[in-house]
């Protein structure tokens, strides 16, 4: 049900945004990972940081697909949708790191580490910029 005081917002921009402050979130991690990962793995360390970068990315725009319908409707429903939104996240992530985990294609213990660092850091900014933009259209989180 859309909230009768909500603004006119569409949850397209909004999800660019966030999906845009998660591709940033994400290459300051591998900027800021690489040289530890590569001591610590080497190069194969690096393509399972890369490749875990990527599947956090994914799982977290699976939920942000759910979350950003939370702008338009009423508070109440706001919680379900963002609690929905990071249990979709979950799985997805959940999903995403057991595949890469036991496909052999990337070494296993610093994808999973990477995996469960950049979903951490991603959904921080994701609160921060979500929470943002419900304060901005006057709808603070009950």
């Amino acid at each position: 049900m859309i909230h009768p005081e909500a603004r006119e917002t569409s949850a397209v921009p909004v999800f660019a945004r966030l999906a845009g402050a998660g591709v940033a979130v994400a290459i300051g991690l591998a900027v800021v990972g690489y040289y530890p990962t590569r001591a610590a793995a080497g190069s194969d360390g690096i393509i399972a940081m890369l490749a875990g970068l990527a599947a956090a990315l994914l799982g977290a725009w699976c939920g942000l697909a759910v979350m950003v319908t939370a702008l338009r409707v009423t508070p109440r429903e706001q919680v379900s949708r963002i609690l929905g939104g990071l249990g979709v996240r979950f799985a997805a992530t959940v999903v995403l790191a057991v595949g890469l985990a036991l496909s052999g294609w990337v070494a296993a213990k610093p994808v999973v580490l990477w995996i469960a660092v950049a979903q951490l850091v991603i959904l921080a900014a994701d609160t921060w910029l979500l929470a943002g933009q419900l304060k901005r259209q006057g709808r603070a989180m009950p």
